[in-house]
Parts: structure tokens; C-alpha cells; sequence
């Protein structure tokens, strides 16, 4: 078998022996609460707090897989690391085994994939005819939920070859200041003067609390006059968090989760 299926199998049936709970929404402040005081949410007594052996910014980093602290990433791929790591992948880690309940564990896993992130990682648009504008389509970026840091939006703007094809109607998010889980609108469209397909990308480049150092977030826009097919995405444009692990198996593993979940509260 191959090793990661073989990682995901050792997950899913260690998982049958964490408690069980009534599941809720995922949180990450509760998340959040959990990372910062282990002992004090769970009641027990640890080696150390999950803080104390790690901040989460290392931990995104690493899951994002060009060491970014603040990248865009997937639940699946930071609930499927916890997994692994908890039941056998990371030898400190075995103490919360038989603890955590999944519900804490999908709490853990929301704070750690708790980052600025957007509604779309691409929109395609379809005009019916040439030099005729498309229907509007929105692009919402949301601040991270548990965190104490403003995001500060630097700029929005439209770049690559077809940028001239698309236009922002209206954008509630450029210069503007984000509180923790607040979030701002662009809206756009696209029109052109012939029938080949257009691809830009829609680029926020954000600053969160009073750091010097701006990151970005895209959404790339693909374009086409006269109902032919879009074409794909330019690559690189994606915004999608899958970073090292964003892999088919960590999303099945989600979903047998909440299956498993599901059938343990019946």
C-alpha cells in the first residue's frame, strides 16, 4: 500500500478511539483557546500546552510548503496533518491521543487554516457577444477569525495579459482596514472586442497588524465573448491553501471523518 494511503488508513482507524462529542460548527477561537492552554480547556495535565512547543505560525508555515506563516490554507490539509501527527505521526503529539475529541481536533485544525483568505481562487466570465459587458460576479475577502491584528488592504488591482478585459464595478475593499472576521466586496465584470478567451488575475496585497511585510492573495478571472469555452486558469493563479499537503487523500479523510462523526452521535 502506498505510504500515504497507508498514513491516511493508521489516521482514520486511530480516530475511532477519540471521544466523542456532539459536533458543532468549527471554531477556531475554541480552536485558538485549545493551541494557547491545552491543560485548562481539556482539564488534564500535558508536558506542555500546544504553544509550548510550537507557534502556529511555524506550523502554517510548514503546512504551506514554502515556509508562509500566513498562507492560505486548506481545513483538510491542517486537519489531516493533525490527524496523522496526534495518532503516531509526531511522538509528542501521542499525549492528546485518546483526550482530544474530534470536535477539538477540528477546532485545532480550523485556527491553524485560520488565515485572510478569499470567497473564489478563480471566476470565469461569459459574455454573450462581443463588446458586450458579462454579468457581474463578487470576490469576497475575509479577515482571519481568531486573531487580535487588523488587516490592512494595500491595493486591489487587475494584472496580466487580459487585464484591460476586466473591470471592477464596484470595491469596498481597497486602502480599507479588516477587523478580526470582517470582510469587503469587488465586484467585476468583463467584456471584450473579439472571441479569444482573456485571463487575468484580481491581486489583493495585504498587511495584517503592524507589520512592514505585505502578502498577497489572487483570484484568477478567465474571460470569453460569444459563449465559447473559457480558457484554463494561468498557472500560478490559484489562491487554493493546498500548499505541501494539499493532496485528494486529506480531503477524503475529512469527509470519512465527518461520516464517522455522524454515525457515532446516531
Amino acid at each position: 500500500m502506498p505510504y500515504r494511503l497507508r498514513t491516511a488508513a493508521i489516521a482514520l482507524a486511530a480516530l475511532l478511539t477519540l471521544p466523542a462529542a456532539a459536533q458543532t460548527a468549527d471554531d477556531p477561537v475554541a480552536g485558538r483557546a485549545l493551541f494557547d492552554n491545552t491543560m485548562a480547556e481539556t482539564g488534564r495535565t500535558f508536558s506542555a500546552n500546544c504553544s509550548g512547543c510550537h507557534s502556529v505560525q511555524s506550523r502554517r508555515a510548514m503546512l504551506s510548503g514554502n515556509n508562509d506563516p500566513l498562507a492560505a490554507l486548506a481545513f483538510d490539509d491542517a486537519f489531516g496533518a493533525l490527524v496523522v501527527a496526534i495518532t503516531g505521526g509526531v511522538d509528542a503529539m501521542a499525549q492528546f491521543n485518546n483526550v482530544l475529541t474530534l470536535q477539538q481536533v477540528r477546532d485545532l485544525s480550523a485556527y491553524i487554516a485560520d488565515t485572510p483568505r478569499t470567497s473564489a481562487t478563480a471566476l470565469d466570465f461569459s459574455a454573450s457577444a462581443v463588446n458586450t459587458p458579462s454579468a457581474a460576479q463578487n470576490v469576497d475577502l475575509r479577515h482571519a477569525v481568531a486573531v487580535d491584528e487588523t488587516l490592512t488592504v494595500v491595493s486591489v488591482a487587475i494584472s496580466g495579459s487580459g487585464a484591460a478585459r476586466f473591470t471592477r464595478s464596484s470595491d469596498t475593499c481597497d486602502t480599507q482596514t479588516l477587523a478580526a472576521g470582517a470582510s469587503c466586496r469587488v465586484s467585476l465584470g468583463f467584456s471584450s472586442p473579439d472571441t479569444a478567451g482573456h485571463t487575468a488575475s484580481l491581486d489583493f496585497t495585504l498587511r495584517q497588524g503592524a507589520s512592514s511585510t505585505t502578502f498577497t492573495r489572487s483570484v484568477a478571472l478567465n474571460g470569453v465573448a460569444s459563449g465559447t469555452t473559457p480558457p484554463p486558469p494561468p498557472a500560478g493563479g490559484s489562491d487554493d491553501g493546498g500548499g505541501a499537503l494539499g493532496l485528494g487523500w486529506l480531503a477524503a479523510l475529512g469527509a470519512a471523518v465527518a461520516g464517522l462523526s455522524r454515525r457515532r452521535r446516531g
